[in-house]
């Protein structure tokens, strides 16, 4: 998978001529700093870069200002550009829509926004409005050595908390580069595509050596398959929080499998307001959460604290 700038460039590419070719444009120096693109019916594109949103203008200068010269997109516009991050076969990719996201070649992500659609039980999003393309940049974080010492300790589960955009799911990649490298079985739960994307031609780069990836798996459903398909030493999953990931991770720890996990939070206090969090504590699979900085898309530990809901 392509990084800095590349990546950027790599994923701008995938969209129509008449969008890609001004984002192609973006010089090097901003296009390294782009996390998302997002995309609007009738508006105009910006960037978001260091968790600010800039105007695309049509040179490829990202600017703070809405004025004359910035690219704005049609509602046909926005049609186009949904097909194109559908590789031009929307119905591949509809039990994903659903979710309200399509995996793109490369590893990014088209997070979507529309108007939903109910049918026999069915729920899917027609008349896109708004898409939301998150970069992926697999290789630019090297995990700290502290970070690395909890990863090589296999009586340590790890939960890692962060705001939306934090870097949560980078972190977990690079965790995932080190746990192979010293040599420990992983499973990796990847609902989303987004730890390892793969497609009918196999991986869209090659994966750590020793990762048995679960890939558009419910996470719930997945985790209790690795355990008992797999045999894994540790078991990785990215944003858990709901009931059915609750009782999946316990299971799991109750089978003796240490498992790393991401989710949302803001803050350490999050842990003990937020009865989904305090439950996935109280499954005793996590003796340490690691507290994310607040800067977009670095994935950078800012805390790391042990577990204790006892205050």
């Amino acid at each position: 998978m392509p990084t800095g700038a590349q990546s950027f460039y790599d994923a701008a590419a995938q969209l129509p001529a008449e969008v890609s070719e001004p984002l192609l444009r973006v010089p090097r120096d901003a296009a390294r700093g782009v996390t998302e693109i997002r995309l609007r019916s009738q508006r105009p594109v910006t960037l978001t870069i260091g968790g600010a949103s800039y105007f695309l203008r049509f040179d490829g200068i990202p600017i703070r200002t809405h004025t004359n010269g910035v690219l704005t997109l049609s509602h046909a516009q926005l049609g186009s550009c949904f097909h194109a991050v559908c590789a031009y076969s929307v119905h591949t990719f509809e039990e994903c829509i659903s979710q309200g996201f399509v995996p793109m070649a490369g590893g990014h992500r088209a997070g979507i926004c529309g108007t939903a659609l109910y049918s026999d039980q069915a729920f899917t999003v027609r008349n896109v409005t708004s898409l939301n393309i998150r970069i992926a940049r697999t290789q630019l974080l090297r995990c700290s050595e502290a970070m690395r010492r909890m990863l090589l300790d296999p009586h340590r589960g790890l939960l890692i908390l962060g705001a939306p955009g934090t870097g949560k799911t980078t972190l977990l990649r690079a965790c995932l580069k080190e746990l192979s490298d010293a040599g420990i079985r992983t499973a990796v739960v990847d609902e989303r595509f987004e730890l390892a994307p793969v497609t009918d031609e196999g991986f869209a780069e090659t994966p750590p050596d020793l990762c048995d990836y679960f890939s558009g798996y419910p996470k719930h459903i997945a985790m209790l398959h690795a355990v008992r398909a797999m045999g894994p030493q540790t078991l990785v999953c990215d944003e858990i929080g709901g009931d059915e990931d609750v009782d999946a991770v316990r299971k799991a720890a109750n089978a003796g499998v240490r498992i790393i996990a991401t989710a949302h939070a803001p803050d350490e206090r999050a842990l003990r307001r937020r009865p989904a969090l305090r439950a996935l504590c109280e499954t005793g699979a996590f003796q340490t959460v690691v507290l994310l900085s607040g800067e977009p898309g670095i994935g950078r530990a800012e805390t790391i604290v042990d577990v204790d809901l006892s205050v």
